[in-house]
């Protein structure tokens, strides 16, 4: 049996912007965002399509030459579980599909891009109840100050 995965929520949170979508890890204070290959990958692994199922519905939209396809979205799978932004899902079963494939001309693949950030570990991290000063959030308390 393929693996199936699932967001790692409440961990990770996530938002489509439209033409980009911010996922941000909260126990690290990491945030991501993904390219649009990146988007349609996350939400399928996301709501447990496992590798082949997802690589298949990409098969049908995008133009790509063997393997391409295939080791990218492995590639990336294996990025966002590592990240912490997936965990294993118990589901055995295939995930409803909420969406049919569209049929009609395919676009090139271009392999997707997960960006790390690392500038904001800090404000996520931060307690908004107990480490700020009493001027609130998001100025932090100083380190001898804040609640054990």
């Amino acid at each position: 049996m393929a693996q199936r995965y699932e967001a790692n929520t409440p961990s990770v949170i996530f938002e489509d912007f439209g033409d980009e979508t911010i996922l941000i890890h909260l126990d690290t204070g990491f945030y991501y965002s993904l390219d649009a290959t990146g988007m349609t990958l996350w939400g399928l692994f996301s709501r447990g399509f496992t590798l082949d199922e997802a690589c298949t519905r990409l098969d049908a939209v995008y133009e790509q030459e063997g393997t391409t396809l295939r080791d990218a979205a492995s590639s990336f799978l294996d990025r966002l579980h590592e990240e912490g932004l997936l965990r294993e899902s118990p589901a055995t079963e295939a995930p409803e599909q909420s969406a049919p494939v569209e049929s009609g001309p395919r676009t090139r693949f271009v392999a997707p891009r997960l960006s790390r950030f690392e500038d904001m570990e800090q404000m996520f991290l931060l307690d908004p109840v107990h480490d700020v000063t009493e001027q609130g959030w998001p100025m932090a308390a100083p380190e001898d100050q804040k609640a054990e």
